[in-house]
């Protein structure tokens, strides 16, 4: 048997019969403001109190129960493209029955572009699914920009996208008459210079060809100098008879 029956207008406050038991401590439902036919119940100090949780097309996902203004843990409510902001009602303090619907935001992607050495090139925010848009094409002295390191079609998670680089090459050969040795080198660096081969009657001296800061494929061939030689005769008692120059060719 019902302690009472009320008529209550839409938005109105139903009056409570009194409860003199002091192990009271509210009702089972919230009574400030009706919008639907209620049956509530007493409730006391020790009386479980029922936090209901549903999904957003009204299904239970879980009950759960604490006592009064205890509270309880939420379930995962998850929503492909959205986040979970919260839910309908606040439960951190429960006084009586609750029947909670979760509060979803869209989900909004946030897509850092760094570059090789990790420093920041760009940072754009993308809602979920949706495509985004690449900053200009960076460069990187003696390497070849080759594009990024992930597509920003449909994008669905937070990303660090990283510039790729491939490096230019320049091929110095070495030469004499005939090409001795070949080198690659990363452009803009310093090529070292290959062995010079002993060529009879001559003396090696330079290399012709820059080969500090290479920009480009190049040629660097082997200079050298005519050996001279000088011949001196002397008799016995070590009297210079004469002197001659001799080259070998």
């Amino acid at each position: 048997k019902g302690l009472k029956t009320e008529r209550v207008k839409y938005g109105g406050k139903a009056p409570s019969p009194t409860i003199t038991d002091s192990n009271f401590v509210g009702w089972s439902r919230n009574i400030e403001y009706i919008t639907s036919d209620l049956v509530v119940s007493p409730r006391y100090k020790d009386s479980d109190f029922f936090v209901n949780f549903y999904n957003e097309n009204g299904e239970l996902i879980e009950t759960k129960t604490t006592k009064y203004k205890g509270t309880v843990e939420a379930p995962e409510a998850k929503k492909e493209g959205f986040v979970l902001a919260g839910w309908d009602k606040d439960f951190s303090e429960v006084v009586y029955d609750l029947d909670l619907y979760p509060v979803y935001e869209e989900k909004i992607c946030k897509v850092v572009f760094v570059d090789w050495d990790d420093t920041e090139l760009l940072t754009i925010e993308v809602k979920y699914g949706r495509s985004g848009y690449y900053p200009e094409s960076p460069s990187r002295r003696s390497y070849e920009f080759t594009g990024w390191s992930e597509s920003v079609d449909e994008v669905k998670d937070d990303m660090v996208i990283k510039a790729e680089y491939k490096p230019i090459m320049c091929v110095v050969n070495g030469v004499t008459g005939e090409i001795i040795e070949t080198k690659e080198v990363l452009m803009h660096d310093d090529v070292t210079a290959p062995e010079a081969p002993e060529v009879p009657g001559y003396e090696f001296y330079n290399w012709r060809g820059n080969m500090k800061n290479v920009t480009c494929d190049m040629t660097v061939v082997a200079e050298y100098s005519e050996v001279m030689y000088e011949i001196q005769f002397v008799d016995s008692f070590g009297n210079e008879l004469g002197l001659f120059l001799w080259w070998w060719n």
